[in-house]
């Protein structure tokens, strides 16, 4: 059996533990170099798209998430021992998860370039250079499994994700992007996009909502019954939730907040206001949303 080590990426410190007596020797690691960067000489058709992507867009493109596998020898029970690094979605700089990843890849070419073109057109373009993510992960599918209390067992619990982002890194599955339609690849691009600034959002003070959320007050995940509005966009929500008959439930906080995203990353300005311009509290928290978007890093030109 192949006894494999494996060092967490982006720790501060790295520890081996390989199990060797006192007499055998320790190889020292060369942590000068770069291993998401592709080697300089090579000239296959993935490492020239990589190093284009690399070139032009400043970001480290990968298909496959183990950045290093090298053979290291044997130990002394013969077995061998490799030494392997991977993008490890589950660290960030202040805390550990349980959750682990299993990637199917991107393994032609011609997919490959696809997934790219449609970041790049798609996703990349929405953003400001200045919050790229250091690497780049573009896979075929992303499942998602949970460790057990002890450790011992994985559970499948996300299967065909679309996104996932570690401390400095970011991950998009493409499924059969050679096959997508323009609608399919504008509805795909429209979750991802979603999905990535839901994240960033999540992250975000919530004191930088206090204007947004104060149109709103006192009627989150009320009932209508119990709360009645004549018009949901007299608050400024854009929409509600049923529950019985007649009966609506108002948006959550993370609701409003998500159907504002949906709302700005879906329609123009002039859509908006053409259905909503009337109503004071929709302008307001369209305005302060996209406030705090720009802030992220989203361009809206």
């Amino acid at each position: 059996m192949k006894l494999v080590y494996y060092i967490l990426l982006g720790c501060l410190c790295v520890s081996l533990f390989p199990g060797c007596s006192e007499k055998e020797e320790v190889q020292p690691l060369n942590l000068k170099d770069n291993y998401y960067e592709v080697p300089e000489d090579a000239d296959d058709p993935e490492s020239l798209l990589r190093r284009e992507f690399e070139e032009t867009m400043g970001i480290h493109l990968l298909f496959n998430d183990t950045l290093r596998n090298e053979y290291r020898g044997t130990d002394r029970y013969g077995n061998e021992v490799y030494f392997v690094q991977k993008v490890d979605f589950s660290y960030y700089l202040t805390s550990m998860t349980k959750q682990r990843y299993l990637f199917d890849y991107l393994r032609d070419i011609e997919s490959q370039r696809a997934a790219v073109e449609f970041m790049k057109a798609r996703i990349l373009s929405a953003f400001s250079p200045k919050i790229y993510p250091y690497s780049l992960l573009l896979v075929k599918r992303i499942d998602s499994y949970k460790a057990s209390l002890d450790g011992d067992q994985y559970e499948l619990v996300d299967e065909d994700m679309d996104y996932i982002a570690g401390w400095n890194s970011m991950a998009v599955s493409f499924r059969d992007v050679l096959n997508m339609s323009e609608q399919e690849k504008q509805e795909y691009a429209a979750i991802v996009l979603r999905q990535i600034v839901s994240n960033s959002i999540s992250k975000v003070d919530e004191s930088e909502f206090e204007k947004f959320f104060s149109y709103a007050e006192g009627y989150y995940e009320q009932w209508s019954i119990f709360r009645p509005l004549s018009d949901i966009r007299i608050v400024g929500f854009l929409g509600s939730n049923p529950l019985m008959g007649t009966v609506r439930v108002w948006f959550s906080k993370a609701e409003d907040q998500a159907s504002y995203v949906n709302a700005l990353l879906t329609m123009t300005e002039e859509e908006f206001m053409a259905e909503n311009g009337n109503y004071p509290a929709c302008v307001a928290k369209w305005n302060e949303m996209k406030r705090v978007l720009v802030d992220l890093g989203l361009n809206f030109d």
